[in-house]
């Protein structure tokens, strides 16, 4: 995005009420200005709302400059992120995954040759007690 210099950042400001004082000061230590300095006025003029100035660089400006958060943070994934409706099982195989672990490892498919009556293919359960 581009930069916004100290005459745009003042238009924005005024067309939404702000009383910029700090600015009619010193228009060199713009960059220094802090949100104290920065003062809401009592009332909005009747024009104040009348702007064609789009209300995106003011917010833009505001996060810019005032924000706290630092931008190398990673965000850690949750369920309802990949899948918002994700419930029950599908719910804990998902966050088994996002944690690393993959909760169904052991519980493999039977591979061939198949059970006979004499030595059957054992099928391991996800739950502990047989379901019938």
């Amino acid at each position: 995005m581009r930069q916004m210099n100290a005459e745009e950042d003042r238009r924005v400001f005024q067309s939404y009420g702000f009383n910029l004082r700090a600015l009619d000061n010193n228009e060199t230590e713009s960059e220094e200005r802090t949100s104290q300095q920065i003062t809401k006025s009592q009332h909005f003029p009747a024009d104040s709302f009348k702007s064609h100035v789009s209300p995106l660089p003011s917010a833009y400006f505001l996060t810019r400059r005032f924000s706290t958060g630092s931008a190398g943070t990673a965000v850690k994934k949750r369920v309802e992120d990949v899948m918002p409706i994700a419930t029950g099982h599908e719910r804990e195989e998902l966050q088994a995954e996002l944690e690393g672990k993959k909760i169904l490892e052991d519980v493999n498919n039977p591979v061939g040759p198949f059970g006979t009556k004499e030595s059957p293919a054992v099928v391991k359960s996800y739950y502990n007690k047989r379901i019938v």
